[in-house]
């Protein structure tokens, strides 16, 4: 470790050791960490080529390297020798040889699958002797088709200089306009950018000589001209107004004629060129102008001026964001014309007839020898605060110039220290400009606070603090720190006198109190006139799951229900939320089903849109109705138009969407539910993106009426594919799109492959929909007849017997069908709740939440009877008026005074009362269902022996997971000691670690390790969703660095699958606390 000097800048020499002495140029990497003075760095590399010697012979193609030298002709060279600052250093004697590459191909078995390899031998064709002076020497050999060599042997300094190359095409060889392959034409133009009226010159060079065609194409055929046409031929064509966008490309066709007898067939080269056109009189010079230094809370002026665009209708964007956002994102400069003026795909497709186009050769029959080798194909609940961080991301809007081409804006600048970009985006009707500057902000004080990201009760950590003096003038500042929340702060106020300009590092001891919030660090700086106050979020939370405890109670007759704190024993208060929740209806969790899908912390494709129907079902009768605290209508719409959006983003071409938004893993059986999702918001109101709703009606559409997906490696694929294909067709059917004739096949010849009853309910309401009532009827009659608990645990479409239950009636309601007969089945849902309950597990899958809150909705709804009451908090009573529900929330100290509910009514009535809050002990390590085991190892791939950390230093974490049965929604939550902050293994200036190996495995190779659908990297925790294979080990890795001194608890690592929650596992806090030192 090592300081900058007081101009900011390090210089050092590194010693090379003697095992890296090369014998041929060999890059060197440097990597380097600059640390900030909370701990946190910024790592950066550096890559520089070493010579083995003074002076290297290097050697030059005189043809393109990527296509190579021509086949059956002369390869040429040019040959020098320079130093390392390129001057050149003659010599004699140079021994020069052409060496021929031969390749003896043979086949291997192995991993279940064939493979082709080779053996390389090399034969010496010639050799000759050189010398170079001053300027570079020439040579060429007559070179065939194939693999080559050049050797140049440096007597002076005993090295020998290679140069790899091909002569004649290769299969894989791009069209460069040189050497063509047998199916290829090249093409070649003669400019960089075309306007009309130009003239294109276009030289070709074929395979073969023949007659052809010469096309330019967009989506239309825009010229086309008959060719004879030979190798390095050219042909001159008109440009028109025609050309005038950016999908115009030129085709040329070249044909060889047939022969009976001697079996030619005939055959085509085809060759392609993008034609661009120039765009450079669009484009427009724009003057920006903005302070290149200016003070916080104060508006930021902007002047534009485009002198090319007065007088014209034009508007200006103006934006000014923090260059530390646009660091981490590398986001650009907005360019218009680099947008529209883009290159475009070609609108025409071309096929062969491979018929006519496969060459008839003499052989044998080929016979099969083997088989193809490809192969078939809630989540922790507890939440935890989450700090605000302020990002400074400022926008004009569309700004119109005046007269003369000027616009001036004045963009508000927050309380913010740091660099903006300020950038321009001008355009006009037909013309664009850009330009960027950077403005810095600086407040008179500059008092920047560092600390853990997070931290849980009884950790110890450090504030640290930069003060720096940008008042003009030498003084003496006062420094106060102080914690509002669960944080204590020790020796909180300091003096400190500094220098114009001159910055001080200050560290304040700070510790974590038992809570469960989002806390504040506020820092106050004053002197010399000037005041600096500043206020930081600091979630305090634990390093485990909350636990949810429950009881249900029917009351008949009716008597008062307490609440008091012995519900809460053993959990902080701070975390503490009690519900109790009264009605007519069984004691089914909807109001908390409906919460839990609206807080879900995770974002998968199904998660979206399970938290988006929590906010679309959460309107304002809706809340009154469960007596749940509703949504704002801007933060309803907000949660909407937010789901709506990454739902978009999801979608893939074929109308199907990607789990997590990566064009990865893609289950066409949550199309139908995400389609349903959106013709309710439509219906509800809501602006649904059109596009994205058509395109799955299409997919779903085209899926019926083609027999449906396959769900090929499902081991229920029959099941999975009749319950998607009746929720599609009920999904279809509402907007009268589901085929009546698929529907009735469906029901007549599959309906013995509904496994559920809600598959049935699905195909029942569509037939109905679409006029088949008595099919519909005997649907759904046969639907409620199956028994939900007799259901397979899981088959793959993240339901259960809950899920079920809820959804079939919450349908039928929704769909005015329902029957009084129906709705018994909500006494077996409960008796499944109540089921869960025992089991001391309560959370539910997002699935079961959802279709909970629906069926709650639908049900409060025509409930009939109302309940009333006194309730007692402490020693306050107030008089509860009739409503169909009675439902109220209380934190801790209101259980401490005593929550009392007389109820007054017609029995029977029911009683839920639920208690959620994080224990103040760890949980036990919970191997039933799966083991978790988390693993530390130093940079070098060694096991890590427990011992403090010095700031900056990394760990590789592994974490092994075993499951005793299949998984394949699993989520892995490990939660990190505040004082570790984790990098991403995939950024580059992480993969200083990639050819680190762990236990055998390379963190290079480490997805194939585990079946990692996706991974996120928080601020707190790592988060992998990972399919388990029952029995198999899946193992997981991530990198993290010690950042902040202190001394903090290590929360142990979860996994759970996603929709059956009661299978998880809780690994061991192993240490059960990291201590951070500083180097």
């Amino acid at each position: 470790d090592t300081e900058f000097g007081g101009d900011g800048i390090l210089r050092e020499d590194i010693a090379l050791p003697d095992e890296a002495k090369p014998v041929s140029t060999i890059a060197a990497v440097v990597s380097g960490s600059v640390y900030e003075t909370g701990g946190r760095t910024v790592t950066r590399t550096l890559k520089r080529v070493l010579w083995p010697a003074k002076a290297l012979v290097g050697v030059r193609p005189l043809f393109d390297d990527a296509d190579g030298a021509d086949a059956n002709g002369t390869a040429r060279f040019e040959v020098t020798r320079v130093d390392a600052d390129g001057k050149p250093q003659p010599a004699k004697g140079l021994k020069v040889t052409l060496v021929r590459e031969l390749r003896d191909y043979h086949w291997n078995y192995t991993d279940n699958h064939w493979d082709y390899d080779f053996t390389r031998r090399f034969e010496n064709k010639d050799t000759r002797t050189l010398d170079v002076g001053s300027v570079n020497a020439k040579i060429d050999f007559p070179v065939e088709w194939g693999e080559y060599r050049l050797d140049v042997f440096d007597p002076a300094s005993g090295l020998t200089t290679r140069y790899p190359f091909r002569a004649g095409w290769s299969w894989n060889e791009e069209n460069r306009g040189l050497d063509a392959r047998p199916d290829k034409v090249k093409l070649a133009l003669d400019k960089t950018g075309y306007r009309a009226g130009d003239t294109l010159k276009v030289t070709l060079t074929p395979p073969h000589a023949g007659k052809g065609v010469l096309l330019v194409e967009s989506d239309k055929l825009l010229y086309v001209q008959d060719i004879d046409v030979k190798p390095g031929s050219s042909f001159e064509i008109p440009v028109t107004e025609a050309w005038e966008r950016h999908d115009v490309y030129v085709t040329a066709l070249v044909f060889r004629g047939g022969s009976a007898p001697s079996k030619i067939t005939p055959a085509r080269a085809v060759g392609v060129a993008y034609v661009p056109m120039d765009r450079k009189a669009r484009r427009v010079a724009v003057g920006l102008s903005a302070p290149k230094q200016m003070r916080p809370e104060q508006p930021l002026p902007v002047t534009v001026s485009v002198p090319e665009l007065a007088g014209k209708a034009a508007h200006v964007t103006i934006s000014a964001v923090d260059v530390g956002i646009l660091n981490i994102t590398r986001f650009p400069v907005p360019d218009a014309n680099a947008q529209f003026f883009a290159q475009r795909r070609l609108g025409t497709d071309a096929y062969d007839i491979y018929g006519r186009v496969i060459e008839s050769f003499e052989g044998a029959s080929g016979k099969l020898k083997f088989g193809g080798d490809m192969a078939l194909e809630a989540l922790p609940q507890a939440k935890r605060p989450t700090a605000r961080v302020q990002t400074v991301d400022l926008f004009s809007g569309s700004v119109k110039l005046d007269a003369k081409g000027n616009a001036r804006v004045q963009l508000p600048v927050p309380d913010f220290n740091g660099t903006l970009r300020v950038s321009a985006l001008v355009y006009s009707d037909t013309r664009y400009g850009n330009r960027d500057m950077e403005t810095i902000v600086r407040a008179p004080i500059l008092a920047e606070a560092s600390m853990p990201r997070v931290m849980a009760p009884g950790d110890r950590s450090t504030v640290t603090l930069d003060v720096q003096n940008f008042t003009g003038k030498p003084g003496e500042f006062n420094v106060r720190v102080e914690g509002i929340g669960p944080l204590a702060i020790g020796e909180a106020s300091r003096s400190v006198k500094l220098g114009v300009d001159a910055k001080q590092t200050l560290s304040f001891p700070l510790s974590a109190t038992e809570g469960y919030s989002v806390a504040k660090v506020r820092v106050r700086v004053d002197g010399n006139g000037f005041k600096a106050d500043r206020s930081y979020e600091l979630p305090v939370r634990a390093g485990w799951p909350q636990v949810l405890r429950a009881q249900t109670r029917v009351l008949d007759p009716l008597a008062p229900i307490t609440l008091d704190s012995g519900f809460a024993d053993g959990l902080m208060a701070g975390s503490v939320t009690a519900r109790m929740v009264v009605s007519a209806l069984p004691p089914i969790p909807f109001a908390s089903a409906l919460q839990g899908a609206l807080e879900y912390p995770y974002g998968c494709a199904e998660q979206t849109t399970s938290k988006g129907y929590a906010a679309l079902l959460l309107d304002d009768a809706t809340a009154r109705t469960l007596g749940t605290k509703g949504l704002e209508a801007a933060k309803r719409r907000e949660r909407m138009e937010g789901a709506f959006g990454r739902l978009a983003s999801m979608q893939i071409a074929s109308g199907h969407f990607s789990m997590w938004g990566d064009d990865g893993h893609v289950n066409p059986g949550l199309t139908p539910y995400i389609a349903e999702f959106l013709l309710d918001a439509k219906d509800a109101g809501f602006a649904v993106p059109d596009t994205v709703l058509q395109k799955a009606l299409n997919r779903l559409s085209e899926d019926l009426l083609s027999g449906g997906n396959e769900f090929y490696g499902q081991d229920r694929r029959d099941n999975l594919k009749f319950a998607n294909q009746a929720w599609s067709g009920y999904v279809l059917a509402r907007v009268n799109r589901a085929p009546l004739g698929t529907l009735r096949a469906l029901y007549d010849n599959q309906r013995d492959k509904a496994l559920t009853g809600l598959s049935l309910v699905h195909l029942g309401i569509a037939l109905s929909l679409q006029g088949d009532t008595k099919r519909g009827d005997a649907a759904i009659k046969a639907g409620f007849a199956k028994d939900s608990s007799e259901r397979p645990p899981y088959f793959g479409d993240y339901g259960s017997a809950i899920r079920d239950d809820a959804l079939m009636m919450a349908l039928l309601h929704e769909r005015g069908l329902s029957k009084p007969e129906y709705d018994t089945r909500a006494v077996a849902l409960g008796r499944a709740l109540d089921a869960r309950r025992a089991t001391g597990w309560l959370w539910l899958s997002t699935q079961e939440q959802v279709a909970l809150a629906r069926l709650g909705k639908a049900l409060m709804a025509g409930q009939g009877k109302q309940v009333s009451g006194s309730l007692t908090v402490g020693d306050q009573v107030q008089q509860i008026a009739p409503a169909r529900v009675f439902g109220r929330s209380f934190d801790s100290a209101a259980l401490a005074r005593g929550v009392q509910f007389a109820p007054q009514g017609e029995a029977p009535m029911y009683a839920s009362l639920e208690v959620a809050g994080i224990p103040r002990s760890a949980p036990e390590p919970d191997t039933r269902n799966l083991s978790v085991e988390r693993s530390w190892y130093t940079t070098d791939g060694k096991p890590w022996t427990p011992r403090p950390l010095k700031e900056g230093e990394a760990l590789i974490v592994r974490v092994s997971i075993t499951a005793n049965t299949s998984m394949p929604d699993a989520l892995l939550t490990d939660l990190l000691p505040a004082g570790l902050e984790i990098e991403n293994f995939n950024l580059g200036d992480a993969k200083q670690w990639a050819d680190v190996v762990v236990d055998g495995i390379g963190i290079s190779e480490r997805s194939s390790a585990a079946d990692v659908k996706h991974e996120e990297f928080r601020d707190d925790r790592y988060v992998a969703a990972l399919a388990l294979s029952s029995g198999s080990k899946a193992q997981v890795y991530y990198l993290v660095r010690a950042v902040t001194p202190g001394t903090y608890t290590v929360p142990p690592s979860l996994v759970e699958d996603m929709y059956r929650p009661e299978l998880r596992g809780v690994g061991r806090s192993t240490p059960a606390t990291m201590t951070v030192v500083q180097p």
